[in-house]
């Protein structure tokens, strides 16, 4: 199924013997290295530490990206913001699901 979806699972050895429980899945092939190191206290998976090589993609539209703050319109913009907020979310009883 991983390879299905064009995906990698970078952990080829055992992470609890004899089993891989400690999976690494990527679309991509930016992981470098992955070391095992021995379990921490009495824990019986092993320490994995994960070397990656990231690096931020950036089309000639980023670059030229600016903002002029000194433009905007904003006293329309707080006229949108000015209501009563506690009849706003008095509907939804303080329950963060409910907005």
């Amino acid at each position: 199924m991983i390879q299905n979806l064009l995906l990698t699972q970078h952990v080829d050895f055992p992470t609890r013997t004899p089993h891989i429980l400690d999976l690494v899945i990527t679309d991509g092939q930016f992981v470098e290295h992955i070391e095992e190191l021995a379990p921490l206290s009495n824990s019986d998976h092993s320490v994995l530490i994960i070397e990656t090589c990231l690096t931020r993609w950036q089309s000639q539209s980023d670059v030229n990206i600016g903002y002029n703050y000194d433009s905007g319109n904003y006293d329309d913009f707080r006229s949108l913001l000015t209501c009563d907020w506690d009849y706003e979310f008095k509907a939804v009883n303080n329950q963060v699901d409910e907005i």
